[in-house]
């Protein structure tokens, strides 16, 4: 069960989604957070997701960037995973300060809040297309939770194109401790679970999309997961 060929196959069944071309840009690259290590830094798949993410930026294939997650709790030297991304690709790219192109959206709990909240932003920017940037095991979640915010949230004549960010399957980091390897097969069977929880709930799509638009000025929208 905690073979690596086996948990790499069972990543790749939930990478499933539009995927941005190579010959495509968008204007924002949603980097979505993750659980935190014990001192604060970044876990193996969040460093994935900020590696790819900024490739993107630097690349010009995404003119922005949200980091997206709120704080996760517990003892994490008090900061959010959007800080904690932020300053972590801020020392990848060798930068002292946050371009003025970096957006950090720290409220957020749940992959329902990181859409409806960076949802916000993309609004208030009229932006036309977004990225989003994940780890293959919750990309297809991420995708059509978002493809449904953005429908629900904004007007038709303001939709906007979704895309994933190709993040390989093999490049996770799967093959060192076991202790990894667990939580990298813990990863796709809490993911069967929050889909089913999602597709109960109308968060991807069908069924939400007939209920009322999310207002998107306020407070945060209350609901988490």
């Amino acid at each position: 069960m905690l073979n690596s060929r086996i948990i790499k196959w069972q990543h790749s069944l939930l990478a499933k989604g539009r995927y941005l071309p190579q010959d495509e840009e968008a204007d924002v690259a949603i980097i979505l957070g993750y659980t935190l290590n014990r001192d604060g830094t970044p876990s193996p798949p969040l460093e994935q997701r900020i590696e790819a993410g900024l490739r993107l930026f630097e690349e010009r294939r995404a003119e922005n960037v949200i980091f997206s997650g709120g704080h996760p709790g517990g003892d994490r030297h008090n900061r959010s995973e959007a800080e904690v991304m932020q300053a972590y690709a801020l020392q990848m790219s060798h930068r002292t300060s946050p371009p003025d192109r970096w957006f950090l959206e720290d409220e957020s709990r749940s992959t329902r809040e990181n859409a409806l909240f960076s949802v916000r932003i993309i609004a208030q920017h009229r932006w036309r297309s977004i990225v989003v940037v994940t780890n293959s095991f919750h990309q297809l979640r991420s995708y059509l939770t978002f493809r449904c915010a953005v429908q629900q949230s904004l007007p038709q004549d303001r939709q906007i194109q979704v895309w994933l960010a190709h993040v390989p399957v093999e490049d996770l980091n799967i093959s060192g401790l076991s202790l990894q390897r667990v939580y990298s097969s813990w990863d796709f069977y809490r993911e069967l679970a929050a889909l089913l929880y999602y597709w109960l709930r109308g968060w991807l799509c069908q069924s939400a999309c007939m209920q009322k638009p999310i207002v998107l000025e306020g407070e945060p929208h209350p609901e988490m997961v």
